[in-house]
C-alpha cells in the first residue's frame, strides 16, 4: 500500500499519487534540502535544489532550476527558468530565462532577462544579455536591448495607431512596426533598424 523505492505496479492515475490530500503544500527534499515546493496559500511553486530556498512572504512566483530565486524572500510573480536564475532578487515581476539569467539583480522590479553566459556583474546582466528589458507605466521609460543594442522607447509607442506590433522581417532581419492585421488586411511595415 505504500510507495515503493524501486517503482509500484497497478497504479491509477488520480487514484494513486504523491501528494497530500488536504489543503496543505508538498516539499521534495534532496540530501536534506528544499529542491522543490508547491506552496498553496502563497501559489508559489519551485523545482530544482535550493530553488526559492529563502521564500517567507512573496506570492505567486516560479522557480525551476538549482538555485533559481533562492534568495527571494517577498518578492512577488517572478518567474525564473535556469540555473541560479534570478537567485538574488528580491524585487518585482521579473522574468529571467537561462543560465544565471539576471543573477545580480537585487530590488529590481519589472525586468525581462533572457541569457545563457555567466555574467561578472550587475552591469553584465543588463548590456551582455540577448535579451534585457524594463518595463514601466510610463512609455518613455520602458527600455529594450537586443544584444546590447538599446531600442528605447518600446517601438509600439512610437507608431500613431494603438493596434500595433512589433516585427521581425524575415528578408532583412531588421526590427520593425506595422498595423495589427483587422479583417484579413495588414498594414505596411515601417522599419526602424
Amino acid at each position: 500500500s505504500g510507495w515503493e523505492l524501486t517503482g509500484n505496479a497497478g497504479t491509477t492515475a488520480g487514484t494513486n499519487f504523491i501528494g497530500t490530500t488536504d489543503a496543505q503544500g508538498l516539499m521534495f527534499k534532496t540530501a536534506g534540502v528544499q529542491s522543490g515546493f508547491i506552496d498553496i496559500p502563497n501559489n508559489n511553486t519551485s523545482l530544482g535544489y535550493e530553488s526559492a530556498l529563502g521564500k517567507t512572504s512573496g506570492t505567486e512566483n516560479t522557480a525551476i532550476g538549482s538555485y533559481a530565486l533562492k534568495s527571494n524572500q517577498s518578492g512577488n510573480e517572478n518567474t525564473a527558468v535556469g540555473v541560479s536564475a534570478l537567485t538574488g532578487t528580491t524585487g518585482q515581476a521579473n522574468i529571467g530565462l537561462g543560465h544565471h539569467a539576471g543573477y545580480f539583480m537585487t530590488t529590481e522590479s519589472n525586468r525581462l532577462i533572457i541569457n545563457s553566459i555567466s555574467r561578472s556583474d550587475k552591469q553584465g546582466d543588463t548590456t551582455k544579455s540577448i535579451i534585457y528589458g524594463v518595463q514601466d507605466l510610463t512609455a518613455s521609460n520602458q527600455r529594450l536591448y537586443l544584444n546590447s543594442q538599446v531600442y528605447s522607447p518600446y517601438l509600439i509607442s512610437q507608431n500613431n495607431s494603438s493596434d500595433s506590433m512589433v516585427v521581425i522581417l524575415p528578408s532583412t532581419g531588421k526590427l520593425g512596426y506595422r498595423a495589427i492585421p483587422t479583417g484579413g488586411g495588414g498594414g505596411g511595415v515601417t522599419t526602424v533598424l
